[in-house]
């Protein structure tokens, strides 16, 4: 009777220390998804802080450039300098000349006459 009420007991305490235990991983599990995740969290937000960063570097060199641009525009010599680029406009007596590059080729063969008999060839691929 003592043996058995002795192996009650340890089987009992069996099964409460396995129980605990379940109930440890189960918190454990839990608590270590919860850390995972937040790493996780962590990581993204600091590869997007990084891109925001480069964002804002290069859009603060661009304003820099822009505003460059625009005191070199608001002098006499700048505006004179768009006019002439963009318009082509000259001062008076001034002459203009336009310089034309190569034609491309796709127009030199529409530019060049060709015979009925180089028609009929094109279309044949001959």
């Amino acid at each position: 009777m003592i043996k058995n009420k002795l192996r009650r007991q340890r089987i009992l305490k069996l099964a409460m220390s396995i129980f605990l235990l379940l109930i440890l991983l189960l918190i454990l599990y839990f608590f270590g998804n919860s850390v995972f995740s937040l790493y996780q969290k962590y990581t993204f937000a600091r590869e997007k802080k990084a891109a925001l960063s480069n964002r804002y570097e290069n859009t603060v060199k661009h304003k820099k450039e822009l505003e460059e641009k625009l005191r070199h525009v608001n002098t006499k010599f700048g505006k004179e300098e768009i006019l002439r680029e963009n318009y082509s406009m000259a001062r008076k007596g001034e002459k203009l000349i336009v310089v034309v590059g190569d034609i491309p080729s796709h127009q030199k063969a529409s530019l060049e006459k060709r015979t009925f008999w180089d028609k009929i060839q094109a279309f044949f691929g001959l």
